[in-house]
């Protein structure tokens, strides 16, 4: 079964809310992070100006806490830019208008 885009925007959202509000993360996860934002890119469907610019840098997370020594100081570092991702997702994503 394939994802539609808003089901990866709702999947990114969720791990990135479960990485602030534990503040930890899995390896597994941040390769997930990477995989949803590269078929995202790929697939060119979202129009979402602001979400666009910054999925190279949720990407780039991604990447990071693949290798991240200690994932708690990783998610604290990119505490801000967490939480302004989920805000874009937010107002990318249908699911989230009211």
């Amino acid at each position: 079964m394939t994802l539609t885009v808003e089901h990866q925007l709702e999947l990114l959202h969720d791990i990135l809310d479960d990485h602030l509000s534990e503040s930890d993360g899995n390896v597994s996860e941040y390769m997930q992070i990477k995989r949803i934002v590269k078929t995202i890119m790929a697939t060119n469907q979202l129009a979402h100006s602001t979400l666009v610019q910054q999925l190279p840098d949720i990407y780039q997370y991604g990447l990071q806490g693949e290798s991240a020594v200690n994932l708690q100081e990783l998610i604290q570092t990119n505490e801000q830019q967490i939480m302004n991702w989920k805000t874009a997702i937010q107002q990318a994503s249908p699911k989230y208008y009211f």
